[in-house]
C-alpha cells in the first residue's frame, strides 16, 4: 500500500500545467518511438531511486546541495508560472500564473502538498483518459531519445522526490525499487495518453469549448501547477511567508519571458542543477566517511 501511495503522490507532484497545455508533451515526447518513451520513463524512475537513496543517506545535508536545491526550485517555480500562463492563454486568453501563485502560497506545509498531490494525480489521469478518447491517434514516431528529453526526465524527478522524502526514509531499499517500477509504468501510460490527446497544434485539445471541458481543464491546471509550484516554493524559500511571497513575485517576473524561452534556456539549467544535487550529496557523504575513518 505504501508503494502505491508514494507512486501516486510522486506522479501527482510531477504532473503540472505543462501537460495540460501540451507544451512539454509536444516538446519532449512527440515523434519519439515507443521504445524511446519507455527508456525516458526508466530514466525518470532511476532519478527517483537516486534522489531517494541520497535522501536516506544524509537528507541533502550538504550546504552546497541545499543551495543547489534552492536554485533549482526557484527556476522550477518560474517555469511552472510560465506554463500556467500558456495554459490560460490557450483556454481562455488570460494568464493563470497569478492564480497559480496564490495556490502555491496556500500550501504552507508538506502535508498539504502531499494530499493535494495525490488528488491532482487522480484528476489528471481521469482527464487524460477522457481527452485521449476524443483525440486523434498520434502518428507513430521513430525519433531517438535526445539529450533534452533525458534532461527533462532527470530534472522532473527532483520536486516530487522532495514531496515524499519522509515516506522514502521509512521505506526499505527493495520497496524503493518496487515504487520506482510502478512510477515507470505510470509515467509511460500517462505520456501515451497525453500524446493521444494533443492535437496537431501541440495543444491538449484544439477546442476545449467544443466538448465543454475548458473549465475542468483550467481548474486542474491551476491545481496541478499550484502543487508543483508550491513544492518548489517550499524548497526555495520555506523560512517565512515574506520570503515565500518575495520568491513568488520574482519568479512571476522571470516567467514573463515565456514558455518557449523557458524550455530553451531555463530547462537546461534545471537539468544540470538536478544532476548536481545527488552528485554533491554523494561527495558530501563520502567525505564524511573518509574523515571519520582517518579519525579512527
Amino acid at each position: 500500500m505504501d508503494v502505491i501511495k508514494v507512486a501516486i503522490v510522486f506522479m501527482g507532484a510531477f504532473l503540472g500545467a505543462g501537460f495540460v497545455s501540451g507544451a512539454e508533451v509536444a516538446r519532449f515526447f512527440a515523434g519519439k518511438s515507443p521504445f524511446g518513451i519507455i527508456l525516458i520513463a526508466i530514466i525518470f524512475a532511476a532519478g527517483f531511486i537516486v534522489y531517494s537513496f541520497s535522501a536516506r543517506l544524509n537528507d541533502f545535508d550538504s550546504p552546497y546541495t541545499r543551495v543547489l536545491i534552492k536554485i533549482f526550485s526557484f527556476f522550477s517555480l518560474s517555469a511552472t508560472f510560465a506554463v500556467a500562463n500558456e495554459t490560460g492563454k490557450v483556454l481562455f486568453g488570460i494568464p493563470l500564473a497569478p492564480l497559480t501563485a496564490l495556490a502555491a502560497l496556500a500550501l504552507t506545509s508538506k502535508q498539504k502538498f502531499i494530499k493535494i498531490g495525490a488528488t491532482a494525480s487522480v484528476a489528471f489521469a481521469l482527464t487524460a483518459a477522457v481527452l485521449a478518447a476524443v483525440g486523434s491517434e498520434p502518428a507513430p514516431g521513430a525519433a531517438p531519445v535526445d539529450a533534452a528529453a533525458v534532461g527533462y526526465a532527470v530534472m522532473s524527478a527532483v520536486v516530487p522526490s522532495f514531496a515524499v522524502s519522509a515516506e522514502i526514509k521509512a521505506m526499505r531499499p527493495n520497496k524503493i525499487i518496487l515504487t520506482a517500477c510502478v512510477i515507470a509504468v505510470l509515467f509511460t501510460l500517462t505520456v501515451f495518453l497525453f500524446l493521444s490527446a494533443i492535437g496537431e497544434n501541440g495543444r491538449l485539445i484544439s477546442d476545449p469549448g467544443a466538448i465543454g471541458a475548458g473549465f475542468v481543464i483550467s481548474a486542474i491546471a491551476v491545481l496541478s501547477a499550484g502543487v508543483t509550484s508550491g513544492g518548489a516554493q517550499l524548497n526555495a524559500a520555506a523560512d517565512t511567508f515574506d520570503r515565500r511571497l518575495m520568491t513568488a513575485a520574482v519568479a512571476l517576473a522571470l516567467s514573463c519571458i515565456g514558455i518557449k524561452n523557458i524550455l530553451t534556456f531555463i530547462y537546461p539549467l534545471m537539468a544540470v542543477s538536478a544532476a548536481g544535487i545527488p552528485a554533491l550529496s554523494t561527495l558530501f557523504v563520502t567525505k564524511k566517511i573518509l574523515v571519520k575513518k582517518r579519525g579512527n
